[in-house]
């Protein structure tokens, strides 16, 4: 199944030049623990709320002034949307990374996966099949009456 057809396809996201404050506010919103960071729609980078902490908050660094890049991881991983989520998982591990940006084949961002979006489709897919292959049981009529 392409991951296309099963991603949410309103992500977060802001530019570059957005406050680190206003960020966080998306976060909020959104109710995501990450936000794209997009430039003419190509994503540039990703912050999650852990990096907030680690690379803002514990540095002292003003959130209301500060640029979203100064903190921002860079080289975000991408996949497209016609790949399988086994081919994400793969990259996923690969990359050592829990969430891909997910990209059209213009690399326009369409999406953000996660690693519990992925484990939860797996398992869901792992359920499916397990229901087809349980062996059925005959129904058995009560004739006695």
């Amino acid at each position: 199944m392409a991951i296309g057809n099963i991603i949410r396809k309103n992500i977060s996201y802001c530019k570059p030049t957005t406050p680190i404050q206003e960020v966080a506010q998306i976060m909020k919103e959104d109710e995501v623990g990450a936000v794209l960071i997009l430039e003419a729609g190509t994503p540039k980078g990703i912050v999650t709320d852990r990096d907030i902490v680690i690379r803002c908050i514990s540095e002292a660094i003003d959130p209301a002034q500060t640029p979203v890049e100064k903190i921002m991881t860079t080289g975000v991983e991408a996949v497209t949307v016609d790949q399988g989520i086994y081919e994400v998982a793969h990259k996923m591990k690969e990359a050592s990374v829990r969430r891909v940006a997910v990209v059209d084949a213009a690399g326009n961002a369409v999406g953000l996966l996660s690693f519990d979006d992925v484990f939860d489709l797996l398992a869901e897919e792992l359920s499916d099949l397990r229901i087809a292959v349980l062996p059925r049981t005959p129904k058995i009529i009560n004739k006695a009456a």
